[in-house]
């Protein structure tokens, strides 16, 4: 792969990835204004950090990615495509959380 399709391919799928945060968002955060909602809401239910539920989450991706390098093939009707993105999306909630954190104790 060219330097160029690489980086073709990388605006891509950041573009593909915003639509998807954009589309799942609404959901999981029940239409709040609080983008890491649902990892606070499970992590009070749970009586845990909600970092440590967004890495669980990752997790579940990373498995399945793990899986697709190991076989070659999905275990689920989710692409590895989209567990790449979705993957990458918790890389950024995540990050999101950890700003929050340095923020807050600050």
């Amino acid at each position: 792969m060219t330097n160029n399709d690489f980086y073709l391919l990388f605006e891509n799928m950041n573009k593909q990835e915003k639509e998807c945060m954009l589309g799942k968002g609404e959901e999981y955060t029940m239409s709040s204004d609080d983008k890491l909602k649902n990892f606070k809401d499970v992590g009070k239910m749970l009586d845990i950090e909600p970092l440590k539920v967004a890495g669980i989450y990752w997790l579940k991706h990373v498995f399945s990615i793990i899986n697709y390098i190991k076989t070659g093939k999905t275990s689920s009707v989710e692409s590895i495509e989209s567990r790449i993105m979705d993957a990458r999306n918790y890389l950024a909630l995540i990050q999101g959380l950890i700003n929050e954190s340095y923020f807050e104790d600050k």
